[in-house]
């Protein structure tokens, strides 16, 4: 029997329509999100930021630096279009995200073991969409699906700018291709994701990177190239002899001595390469310049004086002030060197748990030794990508720093792929079937898509559905409900964490309820932008608060002596002409006698 190994696209349908798996893949990965989705406001899985997006949105103000304007746009479309709570239309957008990013995954996975212009086959595909489902079933993407934060949109960017690079990486390798649309909409995704979040950029190395592996492609027209982009030691510095071979090289021909016979060459003169590759890099500037051109929400914003307005971004100073996220430029690498030891072992376990287990994350790294015999310069950008953000997410001084590895997790799917390939594989040859044979060894085969299944994704839901099952998940409503049912009329709450500040403000300013009640941020007050917001928002109270200002522990005292003064958890203040009266969950501030 002749092998029937990947076959070229042109050649029909093959085992699998190439959109089947993707579909079902974003489609179940959907399916366990809604399923487990938080019915509204969460603080779940480190989201109390989603407080502050949320009420941004509903006041069209400015959320925290940086400002985040292409997820504020996005989700004040999804609030129109739910008829629901708020929050549970910004839960359902991380949702639709992570879903989308589960199916490019699976897309790409195929796409990645197939190699460019070629068809996958059914093993290639059901190994795909494993391995995307293992990633959308992992703990840390799964928890981000389910609540309001910009980090499922921005792992779908992620996803969708190594998807692209393939696309116009296989525009190139075709005959008299140039890749030009793939170029211009990986410029519009650049410039969009990074209005959602900056550390898109950390994508920058691997994408210059597989730009770089891309150049040879001219040489697939001399009769040198290879339709996987990487087999060949083209793509590896020439040393394919260095290499061992790989096994699915052993079912190919031997290599001819005599050179093949090639279309005739349409040979750019250096004057015309140097034209089609600065209209290639003006195409790309523009586009990431439209995409980029987002932040001009935030002025928009800013400008109508909402009661969510970080930074004031209403001058250019400020623009770049909040877009570029000042405030938090101290975290960045700034881990204490004491405290690297706990968190290396910190993101070990954190590996660990992804892919269904330690068993899923090795065979992830089984995959990239493959995908560095098979697709050597895809296994370069996927190890640039992967460290990358490795690197920032250990290196980030804050206690939920492992949200930013989500995308070197995605950035690892199509590996995880091709080491499920591998065991496919094995099993299809040890049921009597060679690699690629149709109906060899199929039922094997059908047993360890099953088997792989169960390990890979059923045991993720297992070990993880009490603590990702957010649907009776209503801690964060209770608390902001009993809160404002607590509090007199006219009362001033002073609140200095993320929690409780954010959930005061969803519900105060966005949603609308007890507009009586005043709001102070302790941690907040020593910015002008800030003081000047409470001036505005809260006239009522703090119109005639002077530049300079007091400190809170002048200011406090007289608010208590006019207004009823709550706190609504620690405050770093020295308080001691004030005495405190516990309630439910606000603490009442009063007058020592």
């Amino acid at each position: 029997m002749t092998p029937q190994r990947t076959a070229p696209i042109a050649s029909g349908q093959g085992p699998l329509a190439p959109a089947l798996v993707p579909l079902l893949a974003g489609l179940l990965a959907l399916l366990l999100y809604g399923w487990t989705l938080a019915p509204g406001l969460t603080w779940a899985h480190s989201s109390a930021d989603g407080g502050d997006l949320l009420a941004a949105a509903l006041v069209r103000g400015v959320p925290h630096p940086t400002g985040y304007p292409t997820y504020q746009i996005l989700l004040r479309a999804a609030i129109a279009l739910f008829p629901g709570e708020p929050a549970s239309a910004g839960n359902w957008l991380s949702a639709l995200a992570a879903a989308l990013a589960t199916a490019l995954l699976a897309d790409l996975g195929q796409r990645v073991l197939a190699g460019q212009g070629r068809r996958p086959t059914g093993r290639q595909a059901a190994a795909a969409g494993l391995g995307a489902l293992a990633w959308a079933a992992s703990p840390a993407t799964w928890g981000q699906a389910t609540v309001t934060e910009v980090y499922a949109l921005n792992v779908l960017f992620a996803a969708l700018l190594l998807w692209l690079a393939w696309r116009w990486a296989g525009a190139r390798a075709a005959e008299g291709g140039t890749g030009r649309r793939w170029l211009a909409a990986g410029g519009l995704a650049l410039g969009l994701g990074l209005g959602n979040h900056v550390s898109l950029l950390l994508l920058l190395p691997a994408l210059a990177a597989w730009w770089w592996s891309a150049r040879v492609f001219r040489a697939k027209r001399t009769g040198m190239g290879h339709a996987g982009m990487g087999g060949a030691g083209i793509l590896s510095g020439g040393r394919r002899w260095r290499r061992p071979q790989s096994k699915d090289a052993a079912d190919q021909p031997a290599p001819s001595t005599a050179l093949p016979a090639v279309a005739p060459l349409r040979v750019l003169r250096p004057r015309s390469l140097f034209a089609a590759r600065l209209t290639e890099g003006m195409l790309f500037a523009a586009a990431f310049l439209l995409g980029l051109g987002v932040y001009a929400y935030l002025p928009l914003a800013a400008a109508g004086r909402p009661p969510v307005n970080w930074g004031d971004p209403i001058t250019p100073g400020r623009l770049w002030s909040v877009a570029t996220g000042r405030l938090y430029a101290g975290l960045l690498f700034g881990l204490p060197l004491a405290e690297l030891p706990a968190r290396l072992l910190g993101w070990a376990s954190e590996a660990a748990r992804q892919f269904g287990g330690p068993w899923g994350f090795l065979l992830a790294l089984l995959g990239l030794w493959r995908l560095d015999l098979r697709r050597h310069a895809w296994w370069r950008a996927t190890m640039l990508a992967a460290l990358a953000y490795t690197f920032v997410g250990i290196g980030y001084n804050t206690t939920d720093s492992y949200v930013y590895l989500l995308p070197a997790w995605a950035a690892l799917a199509p590996a995880l792929a091709a080491g499920i390939e591998w065991m496919l594989d094995k099993a299809a040859a040890a049921g009597g079937g060679r690699s690629g044979v149709r109906g060899g060894g199929r039922g094997l085969t059908v047993i360890a898509v099953a088997l792989l299944a169960l390990l890979l994704v059923g045991a993720s839901l297992a070990a993880n559905w009490r603590t990702h099952d957010l649907r009776r998940d209503a801690a964060a409503r209770d608390w902001v409900a009993a809160a404002l049912d607590e509090a007199a009329p006219g009362a001033v709450i002073v609140s200095a964490g993320d929690r409780t500040t954010f959930a005061l403000w969803y519900a105060v300013y966005g949603l609308g309820r007890r507009p009586d009640v005043a709001l102070l941020n302790a941690n907040l007050f020593g910015f002008d932008w800030y003081r000047a917001t409470l001036r505005e928002t809260h006239a009522d109270v703090f119109a005639d608060l002077p530049e300079p200002p007091p400190t809170l522990e002048a200011l406090l005292p007289a608010l208590a002596a006019q207004r009823p003064l709550y706190r609504a958890d620690e405050v770093a203040l020295d308080l001691p002409g004030l005495r405190e009266a516990p309630g439910d969950v606000l603490v009442r501030y009063s007058e020592a006698p």
